[in-house]
């Protein structure tokens, strides 16, 4: 679906998902925040988290969980948009490379949600294609107060 300023709606077009590994994401200024990594498909097969590396004064970064009803992202130019700022990503919940964790934990769910004040649930794009994730590539990463593997 094709918008006025060449947008397309993600939410729309699922077979996009695997195209959209390893791209830019921008907030809506369009600030690079980092590198889409991984999209996260829960029960009953709708998407919940985007997963993003948020790179940090060109340091390695750390992989951030986004929920989807909250990142709204949209694909424009090449790029990932998405409603989250640069700002609060800075002490969002996050993990690192080789250490996922359980996005069915009742814990790992409720602390990323209340972060973002999003409800937890199954709350993205139905794809009715059970769990699966797609993991993009290799990434370094920091642990620090904010992992969700603690």
């Amino acid at each position: 679906m094709q918008g006025a300023q060449g947008t397309q709606q993600i939410q729309q077009s699922y077979n996009l998902l695997n195209q959209l590994i390893n791209k830019n994401v921008v907030d809506q200024s369009g600030n690079f925040i980092g590198q889409l990594k991984n999209i996260v498909v829960g029960q009953p097969g709708g998407i919940d988290y985007l997963i993003v590396i948020v790179t940090e004064g060109g340091a390695a970064g750390r992989l951030v969980p986004i929920p989807w009803n909250h990142a709204n992202p949209t694909y424009e130019n090449g790029q990932v948009k998405i409603n989250v700022s640069r700002q609060m990503l800075a002490n969002a919940p996050d993990f690192g490379p080789g250490q996922w964790p359980n996005f069915a934990s009742g814990n790992v769910e409720n602390r990323i949600h209340s972060y973002y004040g999003t409800e937890s649930g199954n709350q993205g794009r139905n794809l009715n294609q059970g769990t699966y994730s797609y993991q993009g590539g290799t990434n370094q990463g920091i642990q620090n107060q904010r992992s969700l593997n603690q």
